[in-house]
């Protein structure tokens, strides 16, 4: 099988794994709001300045905020311009982040243990090496990666 199909499933098998972590945790995550989140991540946003960033239309964003806010993942972070709304992460915000962190450190264990170190720690430099021969090494680094078309 290609490498890009074993890429892609993996990476489709441990979100779904997060999910069902998350969803155990309490929380309703959606692929779209994870975009939104790793934004936060680097600090308060405006719905124009997460648009921009994620290459999406405001309208989407603003989907996206209400549904996180309606969440509780969100909330209004102060703004110097009092016509444009900035939010962040709330506390549950970033209990889901944690959450979610904690679900990916589990399954990186299973992983270590199933490869063994040496092989596990070669497939991690294969996947960044693969990442940087397609251009996208950086964005993944810089939280920058757009949601999917």
């Amino acid at each position: 099988m290609e490498l890009t199909h074993l890429a892609f499933f993996l990476g489709t098998a441990a979100n779904a794994r997060v999910v069902e972590a998350l969803e155990k945790a309490g929380f309703r995550p959606k692929v779209s709001h994870g975009y939104v989140v790793q934004q936060l991540l680097l600090g308060p946003r405006s719905v124009s300045e997460l648009a921009s960033a994620l290459e999406v239309t405001q309208q989407a964003v603003s989907k996206w905020v209400a549904e996180m806010a309606a969440l509780e993942l969100l909330r209004d972070a102060p703004s110097d311009d009092a016509r444009v709304r900035r939010v962040e992460l709330s506390a549950r915000g970033q209990a889901s982040v944690d959450a979610s962190r904690k679900a990916r450190a589990v399954l990186e264990t299973k992983l270590q243990k199933a490869l063994g170190p040496r092989r596990f720690a070669a497939a991690q430099t294969a996947l960044e090496e693969a990442l940087e021969a397609l251009g996208e090494l950086e964005a993944v680094k810089a939280r920058r990666v757009k949601p999917g078309r």
